[in-house]
């Protein structure tokens, strides 16, 4: 009987060892998926927001680059009053 005992308190204590070690398990897999997932989320806005600048930075500079003929074609300055004056109203 005492033997009997002992190995229903063994599996008892097996069993909820192993239940805890699995609750263990899946909240730390829960956790860091979580975590996993906040971060790809930050990364990915970071990613984006970089992306975004670097788009509307390249995008201002070609204009800027591409336009600049223009604008010193379109603008004159005269010598005597030191204003600029758009081609086509003098």
């Amino acid at each position: 009987m005492v033997r009997r005992g002992n190995i229903k308190l063994s599996l008892v204590v097996v069993v909820v060892v192993v239940v805890v070690v699995v609750v263990a398990v899946v909240v730390v897999v829960v956790v860091v998926v979580v975590v996993v997932e906040v971060v790809v989320v930050v990364v990915i806005v970071v990613i984006v927001v970089v992306v975004v600048v670097v788009v509307v930075v390249v995008g201002v500079v070609v204009v800027v680059v591409v336009a600049e003929p223009d604008i010193k074609q379109a603008i004159r300055f005269s010598g005597s009053d030191g204003k600029c004056q758009l081609k086509g109203y003098n």
